[in-house]
């Protein structure tokens, strides 16, 4: 089972914060929810830079999940991607109340994420 440890956190963020990542790279219109106009170019790019933060923070997930030893820098790696996870559901969240056209998912996955991860946190701990 892939949460044995702390390092299961960093393993499953590794792997959807790479995959979501590259998908945003190729499709960055699929943060914004369907309107009648094309998305701007600038939303684009910074859609592609989201996409490429994600891919960087998935490497870094699973670098410390393959090559960390030490206690410390796991667990507190743990507590950053939740705290990471919690930071962008609740922005994506207020600005999706806000009625600025981004998608639902965004906000939930990442609120989801944080409250699975810090579920398996405190179990671990």
């Amino acid at each position: 089972m892939i949460f044995r440890s702390l390092k299961g956190i960093l393993l499953a963020n590794a792997i959807i914060e790479t995959g979501a990542g590259v998908v945003v790279v190729l499709s960055p219109s699929l943060l914004m929810l369907d309107s009648a106009e094309a998305p701007s170019t600038t939303s684009l790019n910074l859609g592609r830079l989201y996409g490429i933060a994600a891919i960087t923070i998935g490497l870094f997930s699973y670098l410390i999940y393959t090559y960390g030893e030490s206690a410390k820098l796991i667990r507190f790696t743990a507590l950053t991607i939740v705290g990471f996870h919690l930071a962008v559901g609740l922005h994506y969240y207020g600005l999706y109340a806000g009625s600025m056209g981004v998608h639902p998912g965004i906000f939930t996955l990442h609120l989801t994420l944080a409250l699975i991860f810090i579920m398996i946190y405190l179990k671990k701990t």
